[in-house]
């Protein structure tokens, strides 16, 4: 399974939406979003959309005990290319192609 962690406003929420879509779709698996991030000072905004995904919990995320993948700069990271498994996703991923 994908958990793609939300943070910052829509468009960053977009983006990790969209990479966390991408990545459950090559690996034909569920994709999970983390809503949890009480340093977020802006709301989840993506429940406008028609957008498919289930809530993790924050029970659900310590249960899975997914690989966590922080993205380590702005640049294309091709590690997530080829990454497999449980992964849970943090970053912006606004460079991803």
């Amino acid at each position: 399974m994908i958990i793609t962690k939300m943070s910052g406003g829509l468009g960053n929420q977009l983006f990790q939406y969209g990479v966390g879509r991408m990545l459950a779709n090559k690996l034909n698996t569920e994709l999970y979003i983390d809503r949890y991030n009480p340093s977020n000072k802006r709301p989840y905004g993506l429940s406008v959309f028609n957008i498919t995904g289930t809530f993790a919990s924050l029970n659900d995320i310590k249960k899975w005990n997914p690989k966590m993948v922080k993205e380590p700069h702005f640049n294309h990271y091709t590690k997530l290319d080829r990454m497999e498994g449980n992964i849970h996703l943090e970053g912006y991923w606004q460079s991803y192609k």
